[in-house]
């Protein structure tokens, strides 16, 4: 089990904590070119795979694309 805490934008801190549950199945897995390991998208979008649910806010990740 992992528990994912998102940082939202100031004008939604104060909003409800909500609970997602997510199984494997339900996260892609991006193989990355070169052999540099995998993505699995959990939460927004990584080039054309998508999370579960679409993100509400824009992400910004250390993945080069």
């Amino acid at each position: 089990m992992v528990q994912l805490w998102l940082n939202l934008p100031a004008r939604d801190k104060m909003t409800p904590a909500r609970y997602q549950s997510i199984t494997a199945d339900d996260i892609p897995t991006v193989t990355l070119p070169d052999e540099a390991g995998t993505v699995r998208v959990i939460a927004g979008k990584y080039k054309d795979h998508q999370g579960r649910r679409p993100r509400s806010h824009q992400s910004t990740y250390g993945i080069p694309t």
